[in-house]
């Protein structure tokens, strides 16, 4: 299966409510515990965002991932990136989020990394509940958008598996690190 096969874009998701390209990661816990406070007015929060451990976790993964970005030759300009899905994700189309799309070839490669399936499944072998994460082959691996061709050739799209084998639970799409601020920074600082 090809890059061309997934859309050639990338898809990042956000809530009605907010604004798109919002990262908790960088902010101090006093600004986080305010976000959530202010989101949690909105609606209720997904589980992982009320797990005491998630956001140190989710720093631990970013730092990780940056450390393997610089190792293949990317040149991230963010300590945290902003993430995308590697063409659409069938749930997040169909609970109201609101999306932003960008074709790929419109994003420098020096700036884009992948991971089959979200990121915080990729680098760790439980998710929050204590479910183990069955492990692939790609799982702790980073991909440059060089590798991603081969990538899926190897290992395919994930697709719609997850709905209904316990297997694949965790394999819900391909994500997508931009590394930059350039390329979204007509959604930056607004709203």
């Amino acid at each position: 299966m090809s890059v061309a096969s997934s859309g050639e874009f990338l898809t990042h998701y956000y809530r009605p409510h907010s604004r798109p390209f919002l990262s908790l990661s960088p902010l101090s816990d006093a600004e986080v515990a305010a976000v959530l406070g202010t989101l949690a007015g909105f609606e209720p929060l997904p589980f992982r965002l009320t797990h005491p451990s998630y956001l140190t976790e989710r720093r631990r993964i970013e730092e990780r991932m940056h450390e393997l970005f610089l190792a293949k030759g990317g040149r991230p300009e963010r300590r945290h990136p902003h993430y995308f899905v590697l063409g659409e994700f069938s749930l997040w189309e169909s609970d109201g989020s609101r999306k932003v799309q960008i074709p790929l070839p419109r994003l420098p490669a020096a700036l884009l990394s992948f991971t089959f399936t979200d990121s915080f499944f990729n680098f760790r072998a439980k998710n929050l509940r204590g479910v183990s994460i069955p492990r692939r082959p790609y799982h702790g691996q980073l991909f440059t958008r060089e590798e991603l061709p081969g990538a899926i050739r190897d290992h395919g799209l994930p697709g719609e598996a997850w709905r209904t084998d316990p297997e694949r639970r965790f394999d819900v799409y391909v994500e997508a690190q931009l590394w930059g601020d350039e390329p979204v920074a007509a959604f930056l600082g607004s709203g």
